[in-house]
């Protein structure tokens, strides 16, 4: 709490007004009166002055119910930091997602056509093995590469 000297001082008790309030508390002073209007922070209403006892102050300050204007932004910027990063991570998982699902249909698709070729060249090519153990040989790499895409 910042260091000010009371506005008043009756019966030996200190005693701090509005403006008093918006300076220790770095609040504005809208919203000062609406913490003394809905009984907040414990005050007295004199004519059309309220006035805080420095205990009552005190009391406010030490029950939790206040958050200083810096902790609560920064506690604002932690929370907007963390769905920051929760929403980073569901977008790379998105992204994987949908890559994997891409490289899935190109490589089913390569596959179909490697086996078509393949039909093809037996129809052809009976008699070439060279050939066919090639096409084979093609055939199980992509059928390897699919396999590795879809564990990831």
């Amino acid at each position: 709490m910042e260091r000010m000297p009371p506005t008043k001082v009756f019966q030996g008790k200190k005693y701090f007004i509005v403006e008093d309030l918006v300076k220790i508390l770095k609040l504005t002073p809208l919203t000062v009166r609406e913490y003394l209007k809905k009984g907040r922070i414990a005050s007295v209403k004199v004519g059309q002055r309220y006035y805080v006892a420095e205990g009552e102050l005190i009391k406010f300050l030490n029950s939790g119910r206040f958050t200083k204007p810096d902790e609560f932004a920064s506690q604002v910027n932690e929370a907007i930091r963390r769905t920051f990063e929760a929403n980073i991570e569901f977008l790379a998982y998105r992204v994987k997602e949908i890559i994997t699902k891409d490289l899935t249909s190109i490589i089913q698709g390569n596959i179909k056509k490697i086996d078509q070729q393949t039909t093809r060249m037996t129809e052809f090519h009976e008699n070439d093995s060279a050939v066919m153990k090639e096409r084979f040989k093609k055939t199980q790499q992509i059928r390897k590469d699919f396999s590795i895409t879809k564990k990831m």
